[in-house]
């Protein structure tokens, strides 16, 4: 059995789980796929999803820490930022702080759930000059969210280079969200590197 008895999400979208029905399964998130998958060996555990659409990381810091940290929960999955390089006005420095900000705040500390960004540039109909620039940007922010993982001594997924971001039938239309396959897909990634990096048995996400 795992340790963890509170599990809580912070994040945008892909955390809340935005994105396209696929017929014969639930549309949920990943980190909510992994919380069930964590659910069947502990069935009192807590899970506290708190992420919200749209949100850049300084939004995600504002609105959901301060609650996600009176939790005290044992395990935290914080996968934010997208929204920084994909709208416009990336800065690295700045992602960096709020996410550090984040990291140091939760007291004891947890296990630590963190992703990459996935290329979003394989699917996007883009100008080059915007795809190249995109690209760049999404580049260096995983680099950033690689070194504060190994620093905190969180579970790192890395995604930017996974066969289901080029796997039309994961995605929905928007060529930014993943659909209810995608999730469930990119949940089974997810358990897989709790399982490597912890050494906890979960078992794979049920669809």
């Amino acid at each position: 059995m795992h340790p963890w008895k509170t599990v809580v999400a912070l994040g945008d979208s892909f955390t809340e789980g935005v994105g396209e029905p696929v017929e014969g399964l639930e549309l949920q998130s990943s980190p909510d796929h992994m919380a069930a998958a964590m659910r069947r060996s502990r069935p009192d555990l807590v899970y506290v999803n708190l992420a919200r659409r749209g949100l850049t990381a300084r939004e995600v810091r504002e609105t959901q820490l301060e609650r996600a940290v009176g939790l005290e929960p044992s395990f935290v999955s914080l996968i934010a930022g997208a929204n920084d390089a994909l709208k416009g006005g990336w800065d690295a420095g700045r992602y960096e702080s709020v996410m550090r900000t984040m990291l140091s705040a939760f007291s004891p500390t947890p296990t630590f759930f963190m992703a990459s960004w996935p290329d979003w540039t394989v699917r996007l109909p883009l100008p080059e000059a915007r795809r190249s620039g995109l690209r760049a940007q999404l580049m260096e922010g995983n680099a950033v969210t690689a070194q504060l993982a190994a620093e905190f001594g969180a579970v790192f997924l890395d995604v930017w280079d996974v066969p289901e971001n080029r796997d039309p039938a994961c995605w929905s239309a928007d060529h930014i969200h993943p659909n209810a396959r995608g999730y469930l897909a990119y949940a089974r990634l997810g358990v897989a590197a709790v399982e490597r990096g912890t050494g906890y048995t979960l078992g794979a996400p049920e669809a």
